[in-house]
């Protein structure tokens, strides 16, 4: 028994050894800027691990928040209760996966200092124009996101706005003032040709600007010669499509 014994603890002492070097456990950042789906978070060292995002207004289960999730089967999570956050705002959130303790510190933008401050992940355009596909909208300037949509003037045109293109966070116009709304109505317009559309993820206000690339004497008079036409004034160039 004595033999027994003394063998049986050498192979626990052996599996505290080789514990010692097992990968460190996943971790996982879930909430409503990602749909609530699951965002690896990256080890720093020892037992915490780190994230930076960005929230919006909320989603269709309240407001902006979060929970962190052991291996991502909701098996184990925390806190007990969703993690609550400012709308509209970045945050690095630390977590130590021995104590549990989550901190969440307010960032200028998830970005870093040489990129535009945003407070959203992305943005896409989806309307009859694209059949309701995603346009992927870019941040060009702080919290502020383009992208150029070819309206054909159809009846019932309209669109929407989708923060991630899965539909889970999407904004329309309710009172039809130029502000989103989270889970609003579809947008309806009846411009015709190239706009370029710019929304602001801050104030939620969105505009929609015609796009040209002639800035004076468009389309005025006759054209007798197509080409260039050479003046001591100036060149005239002529262009058919």
């Amino acid at each position: 028994m004595k033999k027994q014994r003394h063998i049986w603890m050498t192979f626990i002492v052996g599996l505290g050894c080789l514990a010692s070097w097992s990968a460190h456990a996943d971790w996982f950042f879930r909430g409503s800027p990602n749909s609530w789906a699951t965002t690896q978070l990256e080890f720093v060292s020892g037992t915490t691990y780190d994230t930076c995002q960005t929230f919006g207004s909320g989603d269709a289960n309240g407001n902006p928040s979060f929970k962190i999730d052991r291996f991502g089967n909701w098996g184990e999570n925390y806190p007990d209760a969703n993690y609550q956050v400012n709308a509209n705002t970045s945050y690095e959130i630390s977590f130590d996966s021995a104590s549990h303790a989550i901190t969440a510190n307010s960032v200028a933008n998830c970005s870093g200092a040489s990129g535009p401050a945003q407070n959203f992940n992305s943005l896409f355009f989806r309307g009859t124009a694209n059949s309701w596909g995603t346009s992927e909208m870019t941040l060009v300037t702080d919290h502020t996101w383009e992208v150029e949509v070819n309206f054909d003037g159809q009846a019932n045109q309209r669109f929407k706005l989708d923060l991630n293109g899965n539909w889970a966070q999407n904004y329309g116009d309710n009172n039809n003032d130029g502000v989103l709304d989270l889970a609003g109505a579809d947008i309806h317009t009846t411009v015709n040709g190239a706009f370029m559309l710019q929304v602001n993820d801050v104030s939620l206000a969105y505009t929609l600007t015609p796009v040209t690339g002639c800035t004076s004497n468009c389309g005025g008079g006759s054209v007798d010669t197509l080409g260039a036409v050479y003046s001591s004034d100036s060149s005239t160039f002529s262009l058919w499509s």
